[in-house]
């Protein structure tokens, strides 16, 4: 099953003065169970394209399916400081009146699953950055979301815990058996993750190559790493990355 796929999609804004071409003939397709990352410099469009999917914001032309529930998990987890954990992973719920025991329970057994049963009660100040994002992630998959937009989503976090969140993310996805998209500047950590990499450069943006990554699923981000064809996989998408720059 598809669960999302991009035919020569635009997307413009308007500015006091004129109006400026985003992104331009963007074809990209994601199947079902498929983690996908987006890498490419600043300002051409990652986020942009981000947004257009999640369907918040709806300027864009072209052919754009989408099959499924879309959640969004941006930079920040968004938490609000003054819930609890439980009450803030049920909080899409909460807005659509649709908190039930069902809902209650899915919630209680993912924290549960997760290394959070011991948190549920308690404050988001109160948890690491790690336990952070686990949560904002659980919140996304207790609204029903499919499909999973991660803009930056490990970017505010210092280097050695994102790469464990990265693993503890990549887990909790792959075993919820979710849909996933990443927009990252961070060449190794989409590699670490993805089935597939698009590579994304200019003004306007535009996907300039993809490259398909071969590891075995059941493999976490840390132990990819480790890999010795993983630096040939990091060569080719730089290399990708600076023949855009200079053509």
């Amino acid at each position: 099953m598809q669960r999302v796929s991009i035919r020569d999609f635009d997307l413009s804004y308007q500015t006091p003065d004129r109006e400026v071409r985003a992104i331009t003939g963007v074809n990209i397709d994601i199947e079902d169970r498929e983690f996908v990352s987006i890498i490419g410099p600043s300002g051409c469009g990652k986020s942009t394209l981000l947004s257009a999917i999640s369907g918040m914001n709806q300027n864009g032309v072209g052919q754009m399916v989408i099959n499924g529930n879309v959640g969004y998990m941006p930079q920040q987890d968004c938490l609000f400081p003054w819930r609890r954990v439980m009450d803030n992973v049920l909080l899409g719920p909460e807005l659509h009146h649709k908190v039930d025991g069902a809902t209650r329970a899915y919630a209680s057994r993912l924290l549960d699953t997760y290394g959070l049963g011991d948190s549920k009660n308690k404050y988001p100040q109160q948890l690491s950055g790690g336990m952070r994002q686990r949560v904002a992630l659980i919140r996304t998959l207790v609204f029903g979301s499919d499909i999973l937009l991660l803009d930056e989503a490990f970017s505010a976090l210092d280097y050695q815990t994102r790469l464990k969140v990265v693993d503890d993310i990549y887990s909790i996805i792959r075993r919820e058996k979710k849909t996933a998209l990443l927009v990252t500047h961070d060449i190794s950590e989409a590699i670490s993750v993805s089935d597939q990499v698009y590579v994304m450069t200019g003004h306007p943006g535009k996907v300039t190559a993809s490259v398909r990554i071969e590891y075995p699923r059941e493999l976490i981000p840390s132990e990819r790493r480790q890999d010795p064809g993983f630096q040939d996989y990091f060569h080719k998408l730089r290399e990708e990355l600076e023949h855009e720059k200079t053509s």
